[in-house]
């Protein structure tokens, strides 16, 4: 489905970068963004693992420039 996982994956930094309570993703936050992103994407991805990517960032890769 996902012409780049690699994108899709940043993407889903951002995302839960911006719903990420101070503490982090709770559990139900994390498996319902990575079934959303499975569903739509195909990819699997661990949202209890990301690195936190900014808005800047985010626009970048939006764009279609690298981070």
């Amino acid at each position: 489905m996902a012409d780049d996982p690699a994108e899709v994956v940043q993407i889903a930094r951002g995302i839960a970068t911006a719903v990420a309570p101070e503490d982090g993703l709770t559990d139900t936050q994390a498996a319902l963004l990575q079934a959303i992103a499975s569903a739509l994407t195909g990819v699997d991805v661990d949202y209890r693992d990301l690195e936190p990517l900014g808005p800047d960032e985010l626009a970048a890769v939006l764009a279609g420039k690298e981070t």
